[in-house]
């Protein structure tokens, strides 16, 4: 990450810090991976790095999720299934919105969770 810092080749340097992230999060360090991703957010922010984005987006929907967090959860999972759409991956998109839809429901909101599970169905063709 030094190299990456010193050429200034931020894109790199976000999917490392977001690599750290995940390892971070994989050893139960809940607060060193979203650190590393909020500042891989911001890096990928800047190169318009969309693809960075949306994984940055999911993984810190799920910590916040897991942290019982569930405005921000359902905040970023929206922006990471937006963002999936802007891509054409539909599949990554479906997989947030259920994601999403969880969150509503964990938050009493079955309106929207009907309403998240319509747009699901729309998307995938599936019931």
């Amino acid at each position: 990450m030094t190299i990456n810092r010193k050429l200034g080749e931020r894109r790199s340097l976000a999917a490392n810090l977001a690599n750290l992230g995940a390892l971070a999060a994989a050893e139960g360090d809940a607060n060193a991976a979203r650190a590393y991703y909020e500042e891989a957010l911001a890096l990928d922010r800047e190169t318009d790095n969309l693809a960075g984005l949306n994984a940055d987006h999911a993984a810190l929907g799920a910590l916040s999720e897991a942290a019982g967090r569930l405005a921000e959860a359902a905040d970023h999972y929206e922006r990471a299934y937006r963002g999936y759409l802007a891509l054409g991956k539909s599949g990554r998109a479906a997989e947030l919105l259920r994601r999403r839809m969880r969150v509503a429901r964990a938050s009493g909101e079955e309106t929207e969770a009907l309403e998240l599970a319509r747009e699901l169905e729309a998307l995938t063709g599936t019931r």
